[in-house]
């Protein structure tokens, strides 16, 4: 399945063009997937330099999370956890709708956005 995405030739870092092009089109579709996209981005970069500088204390295995995508995944993860109980507060239903998830990613970005900064002010705070 990999190989169908990349070739041996290419880094790990490269995309298909086609895949790009098809990413960058849904991007500029939908204004609010880029932001979730670039918020989730900022918020796991967050998110590894936690868990990097406070609780980690070798450098090895950090190349899963500690790149573009890891970042983005984990940032993603994060937003996601809020995004479930405001979804279903909302709509009221399990039945997951593309403009329905829409609908709450402002909410979600801005309260996982709070939790993290206080996380992230508690954990600072305590490790000094």
């Amino acid at each position: 399945m990999i190989h169908l995405l990349w070739s041996e030739s290419q880094s790990s870092d490269a995309l298909p063009e086609d895949l790009k092009k098809r990413i960058i089109d849904f991007f500029l579709a939908t204004p609010k997937a880029l932001f979730f996209a670039v918020c989730s981005f900022f918020s796991g970069q967050l998110w590894v330099y936690i868990v990097f500088s406070y609780f980690k204390k070798s450098t090895k295995g950090n190349t899963y999370l500690n790149n573009k995508y890891g970042k983005t995944a984990l940032g993603a993860c994060w937003f996601v956890l809020f995004m479930i109980p405001i979804y279903l507060f909302k709509y009221k239903s399990w039945q997951v709708d593309a403009d329905k998830i829409l609908g709450v990613i402002f909410e979600a970005v801005l309260i996982g956005a709070f939790f993290q900064l206080v996380f992230f002010i508690v954990i600072t705070w305590r490790k000094s």
